[in-house]
């Protein structure tokens, strides 16, 4: 079976520079790249704590995160009828 391209050009490589991006209105003036390696679950805590604006409970989390605790991750919310 042939399949044709439909016209996307492959993926661009990254040169490890600092990136801007935007995500839900919001803009980013530096990015983590996949390219440098694994990121640690504190250090996406820290990066998300610095770019993102949050409420106090999600703030909470964060700092947890960034502490190193992992439990934040598997924490459910039940909502209530």
């Amino acid at each position: 079976m042939k399949i044709e391209s439909t016209g996307i050009s492959p993926a661009a490589t990254s040169d490890g520079a600092p990136t801007s991006g935007s995500f839900a209105g919001r803009s980013f003036s530096q990015v983590p790249s996949r390219q440098e390696g694994g990121i640690s679950v504190a250090q996406l805590g820290r990066w998300l704590a610095v770019q993102v604006e949050v409420d106090q409970q999600s703030e909470q989390h964060l700092q947890r995160l960034v502490d190193g605790e992992i439990a934040p991750l598997y924490e459910r919310k039940v909502r209530q009828p």
